[in-house]
């Protein structure tokens, strides 16, 4: 794919690590990560009733590769996995989780991707909480690098989060076969009592790129600008365009 040497640095603000089993986990929003991160801190902080915390504190609970001053020789050295999804399905997930409906907990999505989109409209208006499939499509699949708001990571291209041309990772799991491959991983990583507990999404929203109500809206062009943006992963991860 001809990517530049340096996307390995990049990574380093989406890599959770742990010191004990010498792992490295690359999270994507909008993958399963928060039911990563629960599972994250009942292998490295046992002692916590992390059942008991709010997503928030979930988040901001265990520390980032970026802030390590080993984080080189641990990027080097220990074993990495990532989680991908289908790219459709993970930017569907992103609209109706931040953007469909209008709630407290996305008010500020609204704010921020309102005003971007605002350029893209065919009438800008002052309304940012009701943002159309089709206008956050348009929005998202913009050709270059995109914005700060078009490049949030809840809809940013998952190889420009976790740059797997730059890092070798020794695991890449899939969205799709999650029960599968979460067991293979909590047993490579050692932690079989936590086998058969990955726990289930605080907040799911079922996405599929077949749903009529979301795709069907999308002229071919549209569909169109979306693969060539997104051409990378689809490619690299191995997912098929329909």
């Amino acid at each position: 794919m001809r990517f530049p040497d340096t996307g390995a640095s990049q990574a380093l603000d989406h890599m959770h690590y742990d010191d004990v089993r010498k792992v490295i986990y690359c999270f994507i929003p909008k993958v399963a990560s928060t039911s990563w991160k629960k599972t994250w801190l009942k292998m490295t902080q046992p002692r916590r009733n992390v059942s008991a915390m709010r997503r928030g504190a979930i988040h901001i609970s265990l520390p980032l590769l970026v802030l390590d001053k080993d984080k080189e020789k641990k990027l080097r050295t220990y074993k990495k996995f990532m989680v991908v999804r289908h790219p459709f399905e993970r930017v569907l997930s992103a609209y109706k989780d931040k953007l469909e409906y209008w709630a407290r907990h996305n008010h500020l999505f609204h704010l921020m991707v309102g005003k971007g989109l605002n350029k893209h409209r065919d009438n800008p208006n002052e309304e940012t909480d009701n943002i159309t499939f089709t206008e956050y499509i348009r929005f998202i699949s913009q050709p270059g690098r995109g914005t700060v708001e078009q490049r949030n990571e809840h809809w940013l291209p998952m190889h420009e989060i976790c740059h797997p041309c730059a890092i070798q990772y020794d695991f890449i799991g899939k969205y799709e076969n999650l029960k599968e491959d979460s067991e293979y991983l909590l047993k490579w990583l050692g932690v079989t009592d936590l086998m058969g507990t990955f726990p289930a999404a605080i907040r799911p929203f079922h996405a599929s790129r077949h749903d009529p109500r979301y795709f069907g809206q999308l002229s071919n062009q549209e569909i169109m600008a979306f693969y060539a943006k997104y051409l990378p992963d689809f490619m690299l991860f191995d997912y098929d365009f329909v």
